[in-house]
């Protein structure tokens, strides 16, 4: 296991996803269960718990357990990124 900058993740590899860690990629939980917070994001009110076969999205912050996440979308084009890009346009 290594540390890789983002820019080498690509769609298909799998990463290590560490408590408290934000997903840098939308992904699939592949190994592991636990608490992911995405409700700054999509506007749940709740936190989401996630199994294999979850889909997890950029910018959600991982509870107190590991887990590993199969990239599905580079993070370039994920939705972190796109909401990014789209408060740039707006110039927020």
């Amino acid at each position: 296991m290594a540390d890789v900058p983002l820019s080498d993740v690509a769609v298909g590899d799998t990463l290590v996803l560490f408590p408290h860690e934000i997903c840098p990629v939308d992904g699939t939980v592949t190994e592991g269960r636990g608490i992911i917070d995405e409700s700054f994001l999509t506007g749940e009110p709740f936190k989401m718990f996630k199994t294999p076969g979850s889909g997890v999205i950029s910018g959600a912050i991982n509870g107190d357990a590991s887990g590993d996440v199969t990239v599905v979308r580079a993070a370039a084009t994920a939705t972190a990124a796109g909401i990014a890009r789209e408060l740039r346009e707006r110039g927020a």
